[in-house]
């Protein structure tokens, strides 16, 4: 990748386009699968990766504790997933899907893979691919404490 910084002259809006274009996906999102995106991560992270703590699921998401377990609540009470303490370690719950939270899964895999369809519509896979890489590096380095470093004007200025 190029360090080269004087391809984004000061006028660029592209943290604006990422912007609307991310609130436009989960939108789109939800209404094709009628589920909140972050119920969806949970349910995609447990089918997926299988059992899971909270904390794991919390860490393969991105998301903070609190959502998880605002998420996971309400989808054990529906009966989509059953939590346990792990007995070596109280502090931990481990969270498993159901039967119902498999098939709920299925049901909307299909509907996630139409949003797919829509939001990629005029795509071929090598552009897919290089958005992928693209925003991947762009999480990255907004995760880089030294890059941030590097990049952040001094506060006193």
């Amino acid at each position: 990748m190029s360090s080269d910084t004087r391809a984004f002259p000061s006028q660029s809006t592209v943290h604006l386009q990422i912007a609307r274009t991310y609130a436009a996906c989960i939108s789109a999102f939800e209404q094709y699968t009628d589920i909140h995106i972050v119920r969806w991560r949970v349910l995609f992270m447990l089918y997926n990766r299988g059992e899971s703590t909270q904390k794991e699921l919390a860490e393969h998401t991105g998301l903070d504790g609190w959502s998880i377990t605002r998420a996971v609540k309400p989808m054990e009470e529906e009966g989509f997933i059953e939590r346990e303490l792990v007995r070596s370690d109280n502090r931990l719950t481990l969270v498993r899907l159901t039967a119902s939270g498999r098939a709920l899964y299925k049901r909307l895999e299909k509907r996630r893979e139409a949003f797919l369809r829509h939001a990629l519509h005029g795509m071929g896979p090598d552009e897919v691919e290089l958005m992928e890489r693209l925003l991947a590096q762009v999480e990255s380095n907004l995760a880089d404490p030294e890059l941030a470093a590097v990049f952040k004007p001094d506060s006193t200025a």
